[in-house]
């Protein structure tokens, strides 16, 4: 850090009256001349070592805050999960006694209702049940549905089972764990007939005990293995997300009842549970300290008077911004498709930038709409503004359309019906919207443009922009819409964007739909390629939002 300028007295003192010339200056005590240096150094090291040691404190307390806060979520995953597998407990000890009471009366029954239960292949529910009598003491398979029953090998430990679970009176569990791919066995003797009638059913394993969690359930930001008892056994594993060993340090064990055993869970989170917030609070911290200590040991008194002024803004701007970004997220992945469906012989691929760095929300919008029969509906549109107003707007419009599609109502009437829905002088806003129609195996399509830039269509190394006569935006009171038809070459590219992709202050339209065909016919790779290959390259950096669907035909 530069160190303050120090004014030389021997280089600006004057001779006078009532002061000192210069060779009386030079030979002052050399420690008399140095003190003022010295002073101004020593307040600076003091604001230093005060700026470092408040630094340390505060990204020790968010770190360990940010610590405290993980390790509570973590737990709380973790108890949901419990709950979770304790539920699976009782959703699984249910049919195996409905079916065991069945076959008191009549075995008949057991086979057909246990056939119903079966689901091969799936990883849930039984891949086959069994019915077991009591005789002479040990029980002995009668009957059974699905491949395979029970392995004979293990018949006796089906055997010990079902007598332990007759005396629990309740489910019992074994298993079948030095076997490839493994399974669960479960087991419950009937209350009725004195307990000489129980049913088996057989749980796969997934192979190699690894599976991935689905988004949205309580495992999915977790990273767990579980064991059959009390402890980490590899022998006993039933289910790991992943191969390796997971860390006791950073891991969270609880033991759950499962029948007449444990189930022992070990899990861990997979990435920060209290979202990026918590794991950069502590780094930036660390590097607002810093810069705020440089500061201090230049302009002392100006950051001692405004210094709690500034946290208090900084606090806030944390929060509008965290606000902001949280409501921005949402909507954006509530309103926009993340992997639009496509009909055999046609690629999909879609792009959505912001134009506004850290605001994820704005009017650009596309949707596609599988219409059966190799048919389907693709859509891009942009609302007038942006913020929250302009993405209900887009709501409204993208929900419509999905919703009259449904109906299979024809292109231009579906577009008329949309443009119902929002009115510029009710809602304060408007929209352009290009839909296209499109029947993949006749590579015919219908495009009504309301508004809108026209479409781009690349085919053998060609590009063009397709003539489709514009009518007015939606939302425009009076407006009538017709629809253009275009058959389209083999192996062709239709590109459909928002104004924000071509569109250059104080340069209008043109240059930028010349530069977008340029990049069309130029490019040689696959649709997902082209697609980022056009943002990259024409999207301008800080301006509006763009939205583009592009199609493209496999032969």
């Amino acid at each position: 850090m530069a160190r303050p300028a120090v004014l030389d007295e021997r280089s600006t003192a004057r001779p006078g009256p009532g002061r000192p010339s210069v060779a009386h200056a030079a030979g002052a005590h050399p420690a008399a001349r140095a003190r003022p240096s010295l002073r101004q150094h020593t307040a600076a090291l003091r604001v230093v070592l005060v700026g470092v040691v408040v630094t340390a404190v505060l990204t020790w307390a968010a770190a360990a805050a940010s610590t405290r806060t993980e390790t509570r979520l973590l737990r709380t995953q973790v108890r949901q999960a419990a709950a979770v597998l304790q539920l699976d407990s009782s959703t699984l000890e249910r049919p195996l006694a409905q079916a065991a009471e069945l076959a008191v009366t009549d075995p008949a029954d057991f086979v057909s209702y246990a056939s119903g239960l079966l689901s091969p292949g799936t990883g849930k529910g039984f891949a086959s049940m069994s019915l077991w009598q009591l005789h002479e003491g040990r029980y002995l398979p009668i009957a059974g549905v699905g491949t395979p029953v029970v392995p004979a090998s293990s018949e006796l430990g089906v055997q010990a089972m079902l007598l332990r679970a007759r005396a629990a009176h309740g489910l019992g569990v074994l298993g079948l764990l030095d076997q490839r791919p493994g399974a669960l066995v479960y087991g419950f003797v009937a209350l009725a007939g004195h307990g000489r009638v129980a049913t088996v059913g057989v749980q796969p394993l997934p192979a190699h005990r690894i599976v991935r969690p689905s988004p949205g359930s309580p495992f999915s930001e977790l990273d767990y293995a579980i064991y059959l008892g009390r402890h980490v056994d590899p022998s006993r594993l039933l289910l790991a997300t992943t191969s390796r060993p997971l860390p006791t340090a950073d891991s969270t064990q609880v033991t759950i009842p499962f029948g007449d055993s444990d189930l022992y869970l070990v899990a861990s989170a997979v990435g920060w549970l209290g979202g990026s917030l918590a794991y950069w609070l502590p780094i930036a911290l660390a590097v607002a300290g810093a810069v705020l200590t440089g500061a201090a040991a230049l302009l002392v008194d100006r950051v001692v008077r405004r210094r709690r002024e500034a946290e208090r803004l900084a606090e806030e701007v944390t929060r509008l911004y965290g606000e902001q970004r949280g409501l921005a997220e949402t909507l954006q992945q509530a309103l926009l498709p993340d992997a639009p469906a496509a009909p055999a012989g046609l690629d999909v691929a879609v792009r959505y930038a912001p134009g506004t760095a850290g605001m994820e929300v704005g009017g650009d919008w596309y949707d596609v709409v599988p219409l059966g029969s190799g048919r389907l509906l693709a859509v891009v549109g942009d609302v007038s503004g942006r913020g929250v107003e302009a993405a209900r707007v887009m709501a409204a419009l993208r929900f419509g359309l999905r919703a009259y599609a449904a109906e299979d109502t024809p292109l231009a009437t579906l577009v008329g019906k949309v443009a119902g829905l929002i009115d510029v002088d009710r809602d304060g806003h408007f929209a352009t919207l290009l839909a296209l129609a499109v029947d993949v195996a006749a590579r015919r399509c219908e495009i009504v443009n309301a508004g809108h830039l026209p479409p781009l269509l690349v085919s053998g190394g060609v590009a063009r922009y397709l003539d489709v006569p514009p009518a007015p935006p939606v939302g425009v009171a009076g407006a009538t819409y017709q629809a253009s038809v275009h058959v389209l070459p083999p192996a062709a590219t239709v590109v459909a964007y928002t104004d924000g992709l071509v569109e250059r202050r104080r340069e209008g339209l043109d240059p930028g739909l010349e530069a977008l065909a340029a990049v069309g016919a130029a490019h040689r790779g696959d649709l997902e390629s082209l697609v980022g290959t056009v943002l990259r390259e024409l999207a301008p950096a800080g301006g509006d939002d763009t939205a583009i669907l592009a199609l493209r035909w496999q032969s």
